[in-house]
C-alpha cells in the first residue's frame, strides 16, 4: 500500500470468495479513505481456486502497480509476457490513458524456470504453507513488465522484465511519451532477482534471491 492525499491509501489486496460453486480468489487494487470498503475501485479480478494449480488461480489477476504521491494518480500493468501495458488511472477511477508498446515474448530458459520454482516453492514453504498446495509451474515466456515506479519528478519507471539488467523505460505521466531508458551499470547476473524501487528520496535494490546475505543498493541516475 501507498498513502497518498488526505490520509487515502492506495493498494493491493488479496481477496477470497467462498459459494455453492466454490472458493475464487484474486487480487484488488483499490483506494481506501479510512473505511473498510475501498472508496475506489481500479481493478478487480477473481479466479476459481485451484490448490493444485496456483499460477491458474492467480495468473490472470498478477500485477505491478504505482502510485504518484503528487497527483494521487495510480498506475496498473499486468504481469503478462502477452501485452506491454499500463493502464493509467485518475484518483477517482477514470482511465486517462493506456500506454503501450510493441513485444515480442521472450522464452525463459530451462535452468530460469527450475530456479524460479525452487524459489517460490521454498517461500512457500516456510511461510507456513500445506505441503499439497506447494506446486509452483512457471510462466513459459518472461513477462513484458516486472515493476512500477514514481520519481521526484512525477515520471513513471516501468522495468523491462524480458532483461536481466535493471533496465526502465521512462514516462511522462500525463502524455505517455517514452522520455528516456535507463540501465543499471551492474552484472547482469547479480542484479537478476533485483527489486528495484524509485521514489522522491531517490533509488533503492535489493536481492530477491541474494547468493550470500541481504544487501541494500543505493543508485544515483547519471
Amino acid at each position: 500500500m501507498q498513502a497518498v492525499d488526505s490520509g487515502a491509501v492506495v493498494g493491493m489486496k488479496p481477496e477470497f470468495e467462498q459459494n455453492d460453486q466454490g472458493m475464487s480468489t484474486g487480487f484488488t487494487l483499490a483506494r481506501w479513505e479510512g473505511a473498510a470498503d475501498p472508496a475506489v475501485t481500479y481493478f478487480s479480478h477473481m479466479a476459481p481456486f485451484d490448490p493444485t494449480n496456483l499460477m491458474a488461480a492467480y495468473g490472470e489477476s498478477m500485477f505491478a502497480f504505482a502510485v504518484s504521491r503528487n497527483t494521487g494518480r495510480v498506475f496498473r500493468a499486468p504481469l503478462t509476457s502477452e501485452s506491454y501495458t499500463i493502464e493509467c488511472y485518475e484518483p477517482d477511477g477514470t482511465l486517462y490513458q493506456t500506454i503501450e508498446r510493441s513485444y515480442t515474448p521472450v522464452p525463459k530458459t530451462q535452468e530460469e524456470m527450475d530456479e524460479e520454482r525452487s524459489i517460490v516453492e521454498q517461500r512457500m514453504l516456510e511461510s507456513g504453507a500445506p505441503a499439497e498446495m506447494v506446486n509452483w509451474e512457471p510462466k513459459p515466456n518472461r513477462d513484458a513488465i516486472s515493476g512500477l515506479s514514481i520519481d521526484s519528478q512525477d515520471r513513471l519507471w516501468v522495468r523491462r522484465g524480458w532483461i536481466d539488467e535493471p533496465t526502465f523505460d521512462v514516462f511522462d505521466t500525463s502524455t505517455g511519451e517514452l522520455l528516456m531508458v535507463e540501465t543499471v551499470a551492474y552484472d547482469a547476473d547479480a542484479a537478476r532477482y533485483w527489486q528495484v524501487s524509485i521514489d522522491d528520496g531517490g533509488i533503492l535494490a535489493f536481492s530477491a534471491n541474494p547468493p550470500d546475505y541481504p544487501k541494500l543498493y543505493m543508485l544515483e541516475q547519471q
